[in-house]
């Protein structure tokens, strides 16, 4: 660069020059390029400078091509981006840092997790002392807690109208049972009060028996059941749920026994169409009744129908 400078200013002294000498000389040197690195010499225009020559009638510099391109040296501070002492952006500086936004449609919870008096991810219960993780698993080990306030739910974003959930059950004890349960579109208005509940819950009964209840402001307004068989201390089960519709609501249970490679199934369906039906969304989530210590839950999933 400072070569290219120092030339310009040695052919522009030189045409001043050639003005004193004659005008022919001066338009020469006037008609010269002065954006480059080249200068045009003849018999009539001034020597070129010492690190130059006149080659094809252009004075280019010594180490430049002969072919025709654009000679002389190259410098890189001439080539290179001017930085104002900011750093440079990292990969990904542009994107936005918000996390993606969580799938409230579905949710699976095999609570492995260490033993603590809370449930965690996500869980919300209503009585403190209703459930607790050990071993891998939910646990309600405090007596004298109605299954009206010993709830753990889902988060209200989870909240639905329509909806398929399942848990896992293992008996310590069939006598009682501990009534196992999902609750469906439970209001959240009552959850503050304690005793109250309205919702649908699917469950397990102590004379052996798959019930569908309604319950509203607590008390149950509407059954269906069936008969199942008395449960096995140490057996898998799972309780299944499923809500649908407004009018009819539609909802089935089913209870499955797994054992020795095999399977039995037992399913019932009610539909409500009464005035008093719950046709507006709610949360989901399970329950459990006084009893302590008669079976844990494990392996929790649920998906919203209502997309």
């Amino acid at each position: 660069m400072a070569r290219k400078l120092l030339f310009r200013f040695a052919m522009r002294s030189t045409c001043i020059a050639l003005g004193v000498a004659g005008l022919a000389s001066l338009l020469a040197c006037v008609e010269a390029d002065y954006s480059g690195t080249e200068f045009a010499c003849d018999e009539t225009a001034p020597a070129c400078p010492d690190d130059m020559a006149c080659i094809a009638g252009v004075c280019s510099l010594l180490d430049a091509p002969t072919d025709g391109t654009t000679g002389g040296q190259n410098n890189d501070d001439d080539d290179d981006e001017v930085n104002d002492g900011e750093e440079p952006d990292a990969p990904g500086d542009d994107e936005e840092d918000d996390e993606p936004e969580r799938d409230t449609s579905q949710f699976a919870d095999d609570f492995n997790r260490p033993d603590s008096p809370d449930v965690g991810n996500g869980w919300v219960e209503r009585s403190a002392d209703g459930f607790a993780l050990a071993d891998g698993a939910v646990a309600h080990a405090t007596p004298g807690i109605s299954f009206r306030d010993r709830t753990l739910y889902r988060p209200t974003d989870e909240d639905g109208s329509d909806f398929e959930a399942s848990i896992d059950v293992v008996f310590s004890t069939v006598d009682p049972l501990g009534h196992p349960q999902i609750h469906l579109r439970v209001q959240r208005d009552e959850l503050t009060r304690t005793g109250l509940l309205t919702g649908y819950v699917v469950y397990v009964d102590d004379d052996s028996s798959l019930v569908i209840d309604r319950l509203i402001a607590g008390e149950f307004t509407r059954e269906s059941r069936i008969n199942i068989d008395r449960p096995v201390v140490g057996d898998l089960y799972r309780l299944r749920a499923r809500i649908v519709g407004t009018n009819p609501v539609r909802i089935t249970a089913t209870w499955e026994h797994n054992r020795d490679g095999g399977q039995s199934v037992r399913s019932t369906t009610t539909q409500d169409d009464s005035p008093e039906r719950i046709a507006t969304p709610g949360a989901i989530g399970l329950a459990a009744h006084t009893e302590a210590n008669d079976f844990v839950y494990d392996n929790w999933s649920h998906a919203r129908l209502d997309e």
